[in-house]
């Protein structure tokens, strides 16, 4: 839907040449630890749609629980029914 997933409320821009919102990918569990994974984890459901804030937020915020936690939920269940199995507790270790 060319949303923020993150539920931030931030508002978004239109694309050049498209009447669709700005919106970037990010890897919810990141593919640098894909050797902890056996399978792909470059596939649609690892990747949530964010606008450019909450996508900054993920890789350099202090505070990422709230976020995190949000695409957490919304992701674990497409997650699952890719063979990726990770708790929240395990998610959060990976980005500190």
């Amino acid at each position: 839907g060319y949303l923020c997933e993150g539920e931030c409320g931030n508002s978004l821009f239109i694309r050049k040449g498209s009447d669709k919102y700005y919106t970037e990918g990010h890897h919810l569990i990141p593919l640098c630890y894909q050797k902890n994974f056996t399978y792909s984890l470059d596939v649609e459901a690892n990747v949530v749609s964010l606008c450019p804030s909450c996508h900054r937020l993920l890789h350099y915020g202090k505070d990422i629980s709230p976020i995190l936690s949000t695409l957490y939920e919304k992701r674990k269940q497409r997650l699952k029914k890719c063979a990726i199995e990770i708790t929240y507790e395990q998610l959060l270790l990976l980005y500190r």
